[in-house]
């Protein structure tokens, strides 16, 4: 009876590891089939005081980092800001005319609406520690985004530094 039940786990363990061999390999053969497969190691994104233009269109998709002062500076020149962060916490404090990421589709919808898929625009969250603004930019790059500049410091650095805000009372 023993080797009998050894026998059906053994079987049981070879279907296991064979379903999850085949899912592995579908998935990676479905990631390089996509458009733009996804990497499998996720970029550095280096942060950066000055761009080279900020209205040129690059030949590939790039996420850019910038500092506190670019930020402030393209906020000047009206560039979009998104703020990554949840909704909560974005009524409680923003950069002034940031859009929410709530909800991805929403938020999809309302850059639809706002600028074009070249156009650049900046995403933060709530300070260089919170990765939610990278990962939005990552999630806004394989949707056709091209031009995303993420702004590290968040709005952590950005009230530290007393620069206009805004409020949903």
């Amino acid at each position: 009876f023993r080797i009998q039940l050894m026998g059906r786990f053994q079987n049981l363990y070879i279907q296991a590891s064979c379903i999850v061999l085949v899912s592995v390999i579908t998935s990676l053969l479905f990631n390089q089939l996509r458009e733009s497969p996804l990497s499998f190691v996720k970029k550095k994104v280096e942060v950066v005081s000055v761009l080279k233009s900020t209205s040129s269109v690059t030949s590939e998709p790039s996420i850019i980092g910038i500092d506190l002062e670019l930020a402030k500076n393209l906020f000047e020149e009206n560039t979009l800001f998104v703020d990554a962060r949840a909704e909560e916490f974005y009524n409680e404090g923003h950069i002034p005319n940031a859009i929410c990421f709530d909800d991805f589709d929403l938020l999809v919808e309302k850059l639809e609406n706002t600028i074009g898929m070249d156009d650049q625009f900046i995403v933060y969250c709530s300070d260089s520690d919170c990765g939610s603004s990278e990962d939005l930019s990552y999630e806004l790059q394989s949707h056709g985004y091209n031009n995303i500049l993420l702004f590290k410091g968040g709005w952590k650095e950005w009230t530290d530094a007393n620069l206009i805000q805004a409020k949903y009372e």
